[in-house]
């Protein structure tokens, strides 16, 4: 059974109210924030209305774009949240907005959307947290924090190719598999430069046990064929894309 509509109304409410502390409170503020605080007061100190003037012209934008994304992010949770009743899908606890562990994984996605322009990884994190809020028991605190922590290294780049991978995922045998050259042509890549940026984050994905290798092609002499080394997607990557709910993404 889903929840009633008054007991969404109070996790929206306690939701929201958890934001704010977290949006507001010094402690969510990383090293660098802080420095920034410091230097832009020290930037008011100039006299004559010029100081204001940098500080305006060097962070007023900054701070508009802070704010939009604070919007709509906190949009996005509660039109989420909204709709799980019409799903019957339960919530976790309410009162697990104010755990250690909620706190944890919060600050550290939060930091995150604050800092990041890339557009799939900004929809990533936000799907992070909807996922931190709603009831996902597959899910353990130590998965959630592993998959957080990945994209600290994980761009727009990672995200599109695990997107390209999961098309075939579940397929048997070399059906499962994606070529390098095949991941160059599907997402464009014409330059050198541009397949050196997918083959490195093709890496990054398989250090995270994302994505796994084929077998190594050779040639006749034993060297390796570039662009005919072969990917899947593992039960991990799956995992991970579930959680950050890419369903909710842009067309890649």
């Amino acid at each position: 059974m889903g929840r009633s509509s008054k007991d969404n109304r109070t996790v929206i409410r306690k939701l929201t109210k958890a934001v704010s502390t977290f949006v507001h409170a010094e402690k969510s503020l990383s090293p660098a924030d802080a420095l920034e605080l410091d230097f832009r007061a020290s930037l008011r100190l100039i006299p004559r209305g010029i100081g204001s003037a940098i500080d305006a012209r060097l962070f007023g934008a900054i701070d508009k774009h802070r704010q939009k994304k604070i919007a709509e992010t906190i949009a996005y949770l509660v039109s989420k949240v909204n709709a799980l009743e019409d799903r019957q899908i339960t919530l976790i606890d309410s009162e697990f907005f104010f755990s250690d562990e909620f706190a944890c994984l919060f600050r550290d996605c939060w930091l995150k959307i604050l800092t990041t322009a890339q557009r799939h990884k900004l929809q990533a994190l936000r799907g992070s947290l909807l996922s931190i809020i709603v009831g996902e028991p597959s899910f353990t605190f130590d998965m959630k924090t592993f998959f957080i922590k990945s994209l600290e290294v994980i761009d727009d780049p990672h995200i599109q190719v695990l997107r390209i991978l999961q098309k075939r995922y579940g397929s048997a045998g070399k059906k499962a598999y994606y070529e390098l050259q095949e991941l160059f042509r599907t997402m464009g890549n014409r330059t050198e430069s541009g397949r050196s940026v997918v083959h490195s984050a093709v890496d990054v994905l398989a250090n995270r046990r994302f994505v796994e290798h084929g077998n190594v092609p050779q040639d006749q002499e034993g060297a390796i064929i570039y662009e005919k080394q072969r990917f899947r997607m593992t039960a991990l990557g799956a995992d991970f894309l579930s959680f950050i709910r890419t369903d909710d993404m842009p067309i890649a």
